[in-house]
């Protein structure tokens, strides 16, 4: 089975310490831009999250 992902929703992480959801960055140290709790795999969960301004 294929899961199709929506054009307006990249995958996104949300910070475990706060709960922010934010884009995730390929290459980059993917770092809560509100709490600063540096998320990975691990530590935080991936959503596809809407980057449409609601």
């Amino acid at each position: 089975m294929v899961e199709e992902i929506a054009d307006n929703a990249p995958r996104s992480y949300r910070c475990n310490r706060c709960g922010h959801i934010f884009a995730i960055k390929a290459g980059s140290d993917n770092t809560c831009p509100v709490c600063g709790f540096n998320c990975d795999l691990h530590f935080c969960k991936i959503l596809e999250a809407s980057d449409e301004g609601y």
